[in-house]
Order: structure tokens, then sequence, then C-alpha cells
């Protein structure tokens, strides 16, 4: 039995936890810390969920020797603190993305793991989706051939709330990071150059943090792939997630999830359904394959499928796409390193 500790009992961390304990096997949370949420709530929450033990700190979770993973679902800024606590406490480690707004602050995980046998995966669900797993799949097995172009467009169905917006670090670094970690999974490449737009075309509350509603950015990667990104925080049509991988073989893409395929068509038209409702529908699913991945990883010691490394790459890309949406330039990757 593999014995996990949970760090963070929000949104995130709940949805973690039901994974683990519906589809994870012989897997289990032994012990919960959140210092932020209300102790009656959380004790009838880890009761619920049949977790055991709650600690009121994390230190005095890393202590307990039966503990032999712990998942970081806390407040970004609180990440590296507790993640370099952990790694000196020797404990394997799921943290969700991204791992820090810092370059210099993830290194510093990255340079403790040295030498260490401790797995580090971070949280990037979108991998271990059952449409992008074929997509890929589709690439290695030569259908795209050689890959000239990607268009990655994601839309979610309605923006997050002002408090959401002040400490999200922004849509490229929120939002759009998630399409800059499946553009190096599907490519096997690393970004070059990007050149950014965006605006507030839904809520001027966005522009308060200076932060924007809708993007649409052009990548140039070190391989000679161009990708395009675009991104919005609403959509009138529902949950929008769609991908094309272009080569000199052929075309690959993926649409959205809908509840079924039926389209109908009479003298008014034709209607379908709409896509998912949000993120945790759509990608549920991921979630559970990517918990299964993880405990795969310490079990089995396999290589994690998105480690710190993949994380810092992604933190880079979206920090130049921010320089580049506010000075109104190309940037080069190589400026932020």
């Amino acid at each position: 039995m593999l014995n996990l500790g949970l760090i963070g009992a929000g949104r995130i961390g709940k949805i973690r936890a039901a994974c683990i304990r519906q589809y994870v096997r012989d897997t289990k949370i032994l012990a919960v810390t959140d210092p932020v949420t209300d102790k009656n709530d959380l004790k009838r929450w880890a009761e619920d969920e049949g977790i055991s033990i709650i600690y009121d700190d994390y230190q005095q979770m890393l202590n307990d020797k039966r503990i032999d993973a712990v998942l970081i679902c806390t407040p970004l800024n609180t990440h590296t603190i507790i993640a370099i606590d952990a790694i000196d406490a020797g404990k394997h480690i799921f943290c969700e993305k991204p791992v820090d707004k810092s370059i210099g602050e993830i290194q510093m995980i990255i340079d403790k793991l040295k030498g260490k046998t401790l797995k580090f995966q971070v949280g990037f669900m979108q991998r271990s989706d059952h449409n992008f797993r074929a997509l890929k799949k589709a690439i290695i097995d030569g259908h795209v051939g050689k890959i000239h172009t990607v268009k990655l467009i994601s839309r979610d169905p309605f923006p997050p709330p002002k408090s959401y917006i002040e400490s999200s670090g922004g849509l490229f670094l929120d939002m759009m990071i998630h399409d800059i970690d499946l553009l190096h999974f599907l490519t096997d490449g690393e970004v070059a150059e990007v050149h950014a737009y965006g605006a507030c075309l839904i809520d001027p509350a966005f522009a308060e943090f200076g932060d924007v509603d809708t993007a649409i950015v052009t990548i140039k990667m070190k391989n000679g792939v161009l990708a395009t990104i675009e991104n919005s925080r609403i959509s009138a049509s529902g949950y929008d997630q769609r991908t094309e991988v272009f080569g000199d073989k052929g075309v690959a893409t993926i649409g959205n999830d809908i509840d079924n395929t039926i389209c109908i068509g009479t003298e008014k038209g034709f209607v379908s359904e709409r896509p998912e409702g949000f993120f945790l529908e759509r990608y549920m699913n991921a979630y559970i394959r990517e918990m299964n991945s993880f405990v795969d990883s310490v079990k089995k010691d396999q290589p994690v499928i998105v480690s710190v490394e993949d994380g810092l790459k992604n933190q880079i890309v979206g920090i130049a796409l921010t320089i580049s949406c506010n000075e109104g330039r190309p940037v080069s990757v190589d400026e932020v390193v």
C-alpha cells in the first residue's frame, strides 16, 4: 500500500483525493493538512474520504515516516517551500501547475533533486487525456510525418471571478500554459521565439490587474515547427478544446468531447450537442490517468509523465509570451532564461 499525504484540500485537492479513493489501486491518502479550510469542515470531509489523520501543518506530515509521497495542492506562492521541505524529508512529490512563478525558484527545486531518486511530477493533466494521447500516438505512428504546423484552441465557457484574476499570474501563465505544455508534448521540441497579441474584450476587470482575456500567439520552435495558440476566457458555445497537427504526410485533428454525436437536421438547420461543461467534466478521466501514472512512477520506479524540467520549460515560454504581449514585440526565450 502506497500512503499519500494531501497538502491543501481546496477544489483541486478534493478532486485528487476522489480520484485516488475511487480509481487508484493499493494507494490511499493517509493524512491531510489545510490551514485555510475550517477545521470542522475539513474533519467531516476527511471522514467521508476515509482519511484518518489531520495534521495542523505540513511539517508534521513530512515527519510522518508512513507517508511515502505528498500531493502539493496549495496556493502557488507556497509550492517551492513545501517542495524543498518534502525533498529534504525524502518524499516523492506531485505538484499542481505551475511549480512556481519564478524561474529561479523552479531551478532551486531541480538542483535540490539532483542525485536523488525521488519522483517529482507536475500536474499538467491534458497529457493524460484520451484525445491528446491518441493524437500523440498518431504522430508517433507516422501518420502526420514531419510536423509543419500546430494549431491549439482553448476557450473557457465563462470567465473566472475577480478574486481569481488577481492572483492567477495572468492568462499566459495560468490558462495558456496548458497549451504550451501540449505543444512541447506533441512536437518533442522546444520553443525558440514567441509573438503574443492580447486584449480585454470580455471584462475590463482583467485590465485592472494587467491581464488580458483574449489572446492569439505565434510560436517558432527550434526544430522548425510553427504554431499558433488561441485562448479566450469565454465561449458561448461551451468549453472549446481543439487541436490540429499538420505535416508532410497528413493531418491529425481532435475536437470537443460531447455527450453524444447525434446531429439532427430539419428545415431550420442542423443541431448537435454542446461540448462538455468545463474542465472537470472534460478532463476527469485525464485526472484519473494522471494520478495512476504518478503512483506507477513511484511504485515501479518509472519516469514521470511531466517532470519539473517540463514545468520549467512551460514557465519560461509563458513568461516570454507575457513580455511579448506587454511590449508588443517578438521575444526569444533566450531573453527569459
